[in-house]
């Protein structure tokens, strides 16, 4: 990742028990540190200063707030996705039952890939646009993801499915 990212992110959690590499992950973990902290989270009605381990949005979806990662939870579809911060352990402490056996993505996201366009402007508004590893840019409108591609930065959907690996298999081998 750039070091504009890098020095944001250190501001933001200047003050922390905690430090972030260049990458955005734990450098320093340490199993007594809380590192979703009311700082941390989504910061929705807020109580006497902090923000609430479980934060419901809509009525559509709900967050909850582990040690080292947090469960995101689609209350219309019922997905459940859990995000665990890089640096800390994969094993997952004190996981839900209704969580057990739901997609676990390591944040920050350091790549992704899709066969679709919709998610590309959702991603680039996120600043992740230059971590795109595989996408189809067949009517993908952003200038900066067809120069990602345009460059050999981040494969085509096309150059990925004629290499003879499918396209999970060419999703996985990037590391998105």
């Amino acid at each position: 990742l750039d070091s504009h990212w890098a020095v944001t992110h250190r501001r933001l959690f200047a003050g922390l028990a905690f430090e972030l590499d260049g990458h955005g992950c734990i450098s320093n973990y340490n199993k007594s540190i809380e590192y979703y902290p009311g700082e941390r989270r989504a910061i929705f009605g807020v109580v006497d200063g902090f923000a609430p381990a479980v934060a419901t949005f809509a009525t559509d979806f709900e967050i909850e707030y582990r040690k080292t990662y947090k469960i995101l939870r689609n209350l219309l579809s019922h997905d459940v996705y859990v995000l665990r911060q890089c640096g800390t352990p994969a094993e997952l402490q004190d996981l839900p039952a209704y969580a057990v056996g739901a997609t676990v993505f390591e944040v920050p996201v350091s790549s992704w890939s899709t066969g679709g366009t919709i998610a590309v402007s959702y991603l680039e508004e996120l600043g992740l646009g230059p971590q795109a590893a595989i996408v189809d840019p067949t009517w993908v409108t952003s200038p900066c993801v067809q120069k990602l591609v345009g460059c050999g930065v981040a494969a085509s959907w096309d150059q990925a499915t004629t290499s003879g690996h499918s396209w999970s298999e060419q999703v996985t081998r990037s590391g998105s």
